[in-house]
């Protein structure tokens, strides 16, 4: 919801906040591995730092059978993530006067 947030102040078309969004979540997905697996290397390493890699991981976790503790640390970053968008998304919201 934050990221949707943070593109939506940014974005005042309703086609472009679509199209951003869409092609956002389409990288992120590619790079995450969603489509294909990536092999090691950069894409790799910048795909941990996608929102879709660390759900899917967490989702792995749970799939698996693993502790708790790793799944509740897959979903601590997603919450540290959440965060910091929201954060964004409530100083770009104060930067453009949207609260007149």
């Amino acid at each position: 919801m934050s990221l949707a947030i943070v593109v939506m102040l940014l974005f005042q078309s309703d086609s472009m906040i679509a199209a951003i969004f869409q092609t956002g979540i389409m990288i992120m997905t590619f790079l995450s591995g969603g489509f294909t697996p990536l092999p090691d290397g950069f894409l790799k390493q910048v795909g941990s730092y996608t929102l879709n890699y660390w759900g899917m991981q967490s989702m792995f976790q749970l799939m698996l059978g693993n502790e708790t503790s790793i799944v509740a640390h897959h979903l601590l970053i997603l919450v540290c993530m959440a965060i910091g968008l929201s954060l964004i998304a409530f100083l770009v919201y104060r930067k453009g006067g949207y609260h007149e």
